[in-house]
């Protein structure tokens, strides 16, 4: 980054792609803000710096190692006008969904809400607990369905067809466990194209 007196600074992008995860967050539907939007690409993943020039100009990515690594790429935006973060990956090294940014906003902002369900609900007669816990569970995954962070399984004949499940138990006189299943969105991370020339 060039400032104006011609001198030179190294920045990392870790603000700017906390940024990003709250240009997300700011498209809401009704109460229920965007944390299923990838924090990366044009619209929500570019930085806003000037003059900003590579490290290692002439070194090409090797997008592969920087998979394995989980380390987000930051590329040049197709417009020319700036850098954008060309990745969502999170630090997470299995080969699951949770290696995605947005998948772990997704599972952490529903485990938030649960905290705070299950807190307003200690202590409270068996019939009370049981009845809240499923209306609250429903409070609040179905704006997730509703929003579009939770979609229909990929795989119905395996995982059904719905965007989520839970079941509820009473394991003791005073212990209860909420167990839930969620298919959480996509993302146009990758685009294959496939050209063929008609005879």
């Amino acid at each position: 980054d060039t400032h104006r007196g011609g001198t030179n600074t190294i920045w990392g992008a870790s603000g700017a792609a906390v940024a990003a995860c709250a240009k997300g967050d700011a498209i809401f539907s009704g109460a229920t803000p965007g944390i299923h939007y990838s924090p990366a690409g044009e619209r929500r993943g570019k930085l806003a710096r000037v003059g900003v020039k590579p490290l290692f100009p002439s070194d090409n990515i090797d997008r592969d190692a920087f998979y394995s690594a989980r380390i987000n790429p930051v590329v040049p935006s197709s417009d020319g006008t700036g850098i954008m973060i060309d990745d969502a990956l999170a630090l997470y090294q299995k080969e699951s969904y949770l290696r995605f940014i947005w998948v772990n906003r997704i599972v952490n902002f529903i485990d938030q809400q649960f905290l705070a369900m299950a807190t307003s609900l200690k202590h409270e007669p068996s019939g009370l607990t049981e009845y809240g816990l499923r209306d609250g569970m429903r409070r609040i995954l179905d704006p997730l369905v509703t929003s579009g962070a939770l979609v229909v399984p990929r795989v119905p004949d395996e995982d059904g067809d719905q965007p989520y499940n839970f079941v509820i138990t009473q394991e003791e006189i005073d212990l209860w466990r909420v167990q839930w299943w969620v298919c959480p969105t996509g993302s146009a991370r990758r685009i294959v194209g496939e050209p063929w020339l008609i005879r």
